[in-house]
């Protein structure tokens, strides 16, 4: 099981107590009830938390609730890591240590980094053990809180060049872009943090080498305890098929090619699971309709092209199967709307 140290869920019922909602009904639905959260040792199930977030961000009818949990964020929660990075001689080795030891904090995240000396550097966070598909808060919050440590550490409020995350936002994208401080694109083949050259030499305030000596042995230790990371075929491929998906490009050589593997391969392997290709890009993009149905600023048209599809017709056709109406059926009458997103037939 995929674990993190639960610094997410303790954000999200501090969030949630300020608003006054309790958040027992929601720990209990994500998974999470009986946890002693407040034990700062525990760790907790990635997936789980995840659930708790999206959950959480529902029940308070806020559209940027994993912005606003990063903002309340204080970095130092994030224990070790935190005075790892806060000993660092420059924001580039901050981003380097975080790419290394992020397993310590939450082992269903992967943060990998490339630097280059004529452009800016693109850090990209990658999924293990998560469906990509059923995140949106939580993948923000990941985002953001990244971005709110490296201005604590730095004493400035530093900004990425660009920010892209994988997953769809109708609205509130002003407020996104206003909490990093630059352009922010969704639907985008993965998620994201582009710095400059010049933000990843700013200095770390309480830069300490000594300090660092120290603690980077322990994190060694630490790192190779979380590392053993194992996700499915099918989650692998499906997170895999989001990037691709809004390009049209969901092919199963596509896919193969960027895991490394031949497309008879790749086929071999899923059949060991007991599934095909074929089923993990019907079963996703059923899935996300769903979740884009429900948007009412999102077109027919516009839809279908976030699937993968060529045109209206072709949703339409595809939804009728998945669910036995069409999508504007299901927009239009409230009854068939709650059958289809209870996962029943109309």
């Amino acid at each position: 099981m995929v674990t993190t140290a639960g610094l997410g869920s303790r954000r999200a019922i501090d969030l949630l107590t300020a608003r006054r909602i309790d958040p027992k009904p929601l720990l209990k639905q994500s998974g999470l009830a009986g946890l002693d959260l407040t034990n700062r040792d525990l760790m907790v199930p990635a997936e789980a938390e995840a659930r708790f977030i999206e959950l959480a961000a529902r029940a308070s009818d806020s559209p940027e609730f994993g912005i606003c949990m990063a903002e309340g964020t204080d970095p130092r929660d994030a224990g070790l890591l935190y005075y790892l990075f806060n000993a660092s001689a420059t924001l580039r080795q901050a981003v380097t240590l975080l790419a290394q030891y992020i397993v310590i904090g939450n082992a269903s995240l992967q943060l990998r980094v490339a630097f280059s000396s004529g452009a800016d550097a693109v850090a990209r966070l990658d999924y293990v053990g998560l469906p990509r598909r059923h995140l949106k808060h939580a993948a923000e919050y990941h985002l953001a809180v990244i971005v709110r440590i490296l201005r604590e550490i730095a004493r400035r409020p530093i900004s990425p060049a660009l920010v892209t995350f994988a997953h769809h936002r109708s609205f509130g994208v002003r407020e996104v872009e206003r909490y990093f401080s630059c352009p922010v694109r969704f639907d985008a083949p993965s998620d994201r943090l582009e710095f400059s050259n010049e933000t990843l030499d700013i200095p770390v305030a309480a830069a300490d080498e000594r300090l660092l000596g120290i603690l980077k042995p322990y994190c060694d230790r630490v790192a190779a305890q979380r590392g053993d990371r194992i996700a499915s075929l099918r989650l692998t491929v499906e997170n895999e098929i989001l990037k691709l998906l809004p390009r049209g490009e969901a092919r199963i050589d596509a896919i193969a090619n960027a895991l490394g593997a031949s497309s008879r391969s790749l086929a071999r392997r899923l059949a060991e699971e007991g599934t095909t290709f074929s089923d993990v890009l019907d079963d996703l993009r059923r899935a996300l309709a769903l979740q884009y149905v429900a948007e009412p600023n999102l077109s027919a048209d516009q839809i279908a092209a976030l699937l993968g599809y060529g045109d209206a017709g072709s949703l339409s056709h595809a939804f009728r199967r998945w669910t036995g109406a069409s999508p504007s059926q299901v927009r239009g009458d409230p009854l068939i709307r709650s059958k289809v997103l209870a996962g029943r037939e109309a």
